[in-house]
């Protein structure tokens, strides 16, 4: 088999939109392969047009890569057009299907084989291939029973699987801010491409971390509130910090009392304060959405 030189893969690269199935001969083999495979595996598939099992096999590996989200492309290489390639790889049968990862071709597979043989193999490589978006609902399903542990958990093994989407890095942040460790939130937050960051989602952890970032220990400031009870930037900060260490509820409620006693403290401080709570927390949260229309009544009265 032709070997090249391995390219060192950038530490939470993410994967690039390539097409699923894509034409490889000779011309190409060094671009569309080789290089390629450097940041998403390829599986090159030797095959014979009009052959039923060669289509049946396209499109089998064309469905199982768009359904991992990319986690690896398809290459077809016409074999009886590309005999040199054939006798590189060294094909006696088609189809034949070789997994190659980061330049190197790891192993192969002869014939058409059933979905789940073929995941198994591919399993044997690059682990599973993890549904990002099942992944997501199945962390949050954890969160809701407050078992953080287990969802940092599930997120953390499914970033480490090809085709990882920015969906699972803002899952693990917003997981990661609710055990209080906005620092590393803020790592996976980094990785995001740029439209990624800008998503709703992302956004909302972005402004969790903001909440928590320089808030004092609870205990602390309510010892400050009670020796300054009418001090409405230690209310603020005391609001936020409630929000911060997930009592969203009692955050909210302090929150509106600091709008209530002065809207307009600060050049609308207490106001804007909730505002973030609200995009911390998502416009189809209950609690934004109540504190919102409790807001929407002070600001109108």
């Amino acid at each position: 088999m032709p070997s090249q030189k391995t390219k060192p893969r950038e530490p939470g690269r993410m994967m690039t939109q390539d097409p699923p199935v894509f034409d490889v001969a000779l011309a190409n083999f060094e671009s569309a392969v080789i290089q390629r495979s450097n940041t998403t595996p390829v599986l090159l598939a030797f095959f014979i047009p009009g052959e039923k099992a060669c289509d049946s096999l396209e499109a089998t590996l064309v469905r199982m890569s768009q359904e991992s989200r990319g986690a690896f492309v398809v290459g077809r290489c016409d074999g009886a057009a590309n005999p040199d390639l054939a006798q590189a790889f060294r094909i006696q049968e088609v189809p034949t299907t070789v997994l190659i990862k980061d330049g190197v071709p790891l192993d192969a597979f002869a014939g058409a084989p059933a979905a789940a043989k073929i995941e198994e193999f591919l399993a044997a490589h690059l682990g599973p291939l993890t549904k990002p978006d099942d992944t997501v609902e199945r962390a949050a399903a954890l969160e809701e029973t407050g078992d953080l542990a287990g969802a940092r958990t599930l997120l953390e093994t499914a970033l480490e699987s090809p085709g990882a989407e920015g969906c699972l890095r803002i899952a693990l942040a917003r997981v990661l801010c609710a055990q209080g460790h906005s620092t590393e939130a803020a790592v996976q937050l980094e990785a995001l491409t740029p439209e990624e960051a800008q998503s709703p989602a992302a956004r909302s952890v972005f402004a969790r971390i903001g909440l928590g970032q320089g808030a004092s220990d609870l205990d602390d400031l309510r010892a400050a509130l009670a020796a300054e009870p009418k001090n409405i930037e230690k209310r603020l900060e005391y609001g936020k910090a409630l929000v911060a260490g997930g009592q969203c509820a009692e955050g909210l409620e302090e929150l509106l009392g600091v709008c209530i006693s002065d809207l307009h403290h600060d050049d609308d401080a207490p106001r804007k304060a909730l505002i973030d709570v609200f995009t911390a927390l998502g416009p189809a949260d209950p609690l934004t959405l109540e504190y919102q229309q409790r807001l929407s009544v002070l600001l109108c009265s």
